[in-house]
């Protein structure tokens, strides 16, 4: 292995990688998700691995802040939505299940 590669990183966010020398890469599993930091270059140094590590970091950061938007997003649908057939709903309806 690399000298200059470090066995084990931690990604704010995500977790602990561990270096896997066949794939060249630094994988992380968490349930069925896995997630692989490839390395380009087989004489990568810890500046690549810091650059990696930062790229992944910003993908995560990025995906919360989407993942809200999206929620806000959809519950507004929902709401209008809902607004939109409420007055059609009434819970003294006898044939109302």
């Amino acid at each position: 292995m690399n000298p200059a590669i470090n066995p084990i990183i931690s990604v704010t966010g995500i977790g602990v990688f561990t270096y896997d020398q066949e794939s060249h890469s630094y994988t992380h599993q968490e349930g069925s998700i896995n997630w692989r930091l490839k390395l380009e270059n087989k004489n990568a140094k810890t500046a690549d691995v810091d650059q990696l590590v930062s790229r992944a970091e910003s993908l995560v950061s990025e995906f919360g802040e989407f993942e809200q938007a999206a929620g806000r997003a959809v519950a507004e649908k929902l709401i209008d939505f809902k607004n939109d057939f409420w007055p059609e709903y009434n819970e003294d309806d006898p044939d109302l299940d």
